[in-house]
């Protein structure tokens, strides 16, 4: 074979291999092609998380868990520090869609959170850090509390609530360490969290996360001012905030015992009450939607209260209602909140716990021409004196006549008693009588 011919079967062969690689690799684009597809139709089905390697590493956490039961852990440097709640933030205030790994993140976070307070300096806590912790915990718990309530099986539902509860006892060690100038922050962070989040759609366990920061409060006042002022703000923009964080705030003074009120405070919750009741329709903030609210929160405040601040108290709302000249509506919601203070109060010495100023103005109010401060200053006074419980015997005709047996519950009284007896029951008499006639012929 001479060199023409070799070298057309050399290029007819080079031709038939070219040919077959460039099927064979059309045949391979088309299988990888075909496996991308089926790729895609299962990430749709199944969406594969992309979670960080750490979340699932049960062996270290192992290690881990072993080396905090021995003490071994050693604490963060300042770096290590914002690492950590840069992972604690991007794992619990990032939006995901998927599921799963929201799931994944919010357990790897809580555990992150744990080993955080055991290991943290605080002296590098900063405004920020104290915010975004704070945030993180809540949506921890929102989102375990949502998975909660909608379990079925009782299994689940067991971890499930082990999951919130986990939470609330981080919370509560969280709060714990940090220093207790931070605690304002921690309320206000708290209080954003639920109203942006609107979290009274669900069985959110706000006030017992409020709770258990007032109970290492150094000014508790200084925290039910901070929450007024935010629902009143609110108030500018959504009737439903202010109404929820005031709903609130009644069930936190009913969960927490506080035995002291000052004067500035009453008058705060009492202003807003009277503006809630008659709200202007000019004025700066809407108080209408909080009216049930405040009259709750001032009915629980005095539940804890002693004699002393409820004549306070009284002292405080009849002067209101004798300066605002309250009409007659007005009066009567406000005035029931004077009622509940007089019910609420009892003692068995009036010459120590009575003061005079109640008694000037309870007689001022006896002496209007207005029948119903005439009523309600004879009510408060009945509500006071009545020790023994005999306001319903009083209050029915039966016992003014002759020949009728009633059930008066009688007891011995102190010389005390006598000398306050002494000292009142003729202007008593006086201002009674003064009323019957000026008011005898009303309906």
């Amino acid at each position: 074979m001479d060199s023409n011919a070799k070298y057309e079967s050399i290029t007819q062969e080079g031709s038939l291999i070219a040919e077959n690689k460039i099927q064979s690799n059309e045949t391979i684009m088309e299988v990888d092609i075909q496996k991308e597809k089926s790729k895609d139709s299962l990430n749709i089905l199944f969406h594969i998380s992309n979670v960080d390697p750490d979340v699932i590493n049960h062996k270290d956490k192992f290690v881990l868990r072993v080396k905090k039961q021995l003490g071994l852990l050693d604490k963060l440097t300042e770096v290590e520090f914002e690492i950590v709640v840069n992972k604690i933030r991007l794992c619990c205030l990032k939006h995901i869609k998927d599921m799963h790994e929201l799931h994944l993140k919010r357990s790897y976070a809580i555990e992150v959170i744990n080993e955080l307070i055991t290991r943290m300096d605080v002296n590098y806590i900063k405004v920020n850090h104290v915010v975004h912790l704070i945030w993180s915990l809540i949506s921890c718990l929102h989102h375990f509390q949502l998975r909660f309530r909608t379990g079925t099986s009782s299994l689940i539902a067991w971890t499930r609530k082990k999951k919130v509860q986990k939470c609330i006892d981080t919370y509560i060690k969280l709060i714990n360490v940090l220093p207790q100038i931070s605690y304002r922050l921690v309320l206000n962070s708290l209080v954003m969290f639920y109203k942006k989040g609107k979290l009274w759609t669900m069985e959110f366990q706000f006030a017992e996360m409020i709770c258990q920061l007032l109970y290492l409060y150094g000014d508790v006042e200084e925290a039910i001012e901070d929450f007024l002022t935010t629902a009143e703000l609110s108030s500018m923009e959504s009737d439903i905030e202010s109404r929820k964080l005031i709903d609130v705030l009644s069930e936190i003074l009913e969960m927490i015992k506080w035995k002291y009120i000052s004067d500035k405070m009453m008058k705060r919750f009492l202003t807003m009450l009277r503006k809630s009741i008659s709200p202007k329709l000019r004025g700066t903030f809407r108080y209408g939607s909080m009216q049930k609210g405040l009259d709750i929160c001032l009915r629980n405040i005095m539940n804890n209260l002693c004699n002393s601040d409820l004549m306070r108290l009284l002292v405080t709302i009849i002067k209101m209602i004798i300066y605002y000249e309250m009409e007659d509506d007005l009066l009567l919601e406000f005035g029931s909140i004077g009622e509940h203070a007089a019910l609420r109060y009892h003692t068995q010495k009036f010459s120590t716990s009575v003061p005079e100023e109640l008694m000037e103005t309870i007689m001022t109010l006896m002496l209007s021409k207005n029948p119903y401060y005439h009523m309600f200053g004879y009510r408060i006074i009945q509500n006071i004196t009545d020790r023994r419980f005999n306001k319903l015997e009083f209050e029915t005709p039966r016992i003014y006549f002759k020949g009728v047996q009633y059930n008066i519950r009688k007891a011995r009284y102190s010389t005390r008693d006598r000398q306050f007896y002494k000292k009142y029951h003729l202007h008593i008499y006086s201002t009674l009588m003064a009323g019957l006639k000026q008011h005898a012929n009303r309906k």
